[in-house]
């Protein structure tokens, strides 16, 4: 970032006092930059010195994590959609997931996911990897399966007249 000094005198610059900030003198500019963050929130200082003025500048630098409020959730066979909060240091949020029968949707407080119907009889997982700035976060998915139960043994005898039979069908 550049920082614009209006002064009627020559000015110089104190050293920051933390070491992942930079500043530099160009003109009537201060060039100030900081390395990237990978913790939390941070500050630091630098002095502007003209002549017997010295005037302290804060920079603060936002934290840096991705944090959902559920690391997993499990969706039922038939197809399923849910939001889960998700918390940053940045705000931007991006998604990927590994799996075409889930769709995500995101905003910089939370993501929506939706998983297609299952008609496998056999459960499917999946992982939503969530990135803001250099850190990550993910969401594991795991989709029930689809089954049918019949009782063992069962066995229908057909008759003229109507039957009525309970059978369990499932969707998770």
């Amino acid at each position: 970032k550049t920082l614009s000094v209006s002064s009627g005198l020559t000015f110089t610059l104190g050293t920051p006092s933390q070491s992942w900030l930079t500043v530099k003198k160009s003109g009537s500019n201060v060039l100030v930059s900081a390395t990237a963050n990978s913790g939390a929130k941070r500050s630091a200082t630098f002095n502007i010195n003209c002549g017997t003025i010295h005037k302290t500048v804060t920079v603060t630098q936002l934290a840096n994590y991705v944090t959902p409020a559920e690391k997993s959730w499990e969706s039922n066979a038939a197809g399923q959609t849910k939001t889960i909060a998700v918390s940053t240091g940045t705000g931007a949020l991006t998604v990927e997931c590994d799996a075409n029968w889930i769709t995500v949707t995101e905003n910089d407080t939370s993501v929506t996911i939706t998983t297609d119907p299952n008609s496998f009889t056999l459960p499917r997982t999946a992982r939503i990897t969530l990135r803001s700035g250099n850190m990550y976060g993910s969401i594991d998915v795991t989709q029930k399966e689809n089954y049918l139960n019949v009782p063992p043994g069962f066995t229908l005898e057909a008759s003229a007249d109507p039957a009525e039979v309970a059978i369990e069908a499932g969707n998770g």
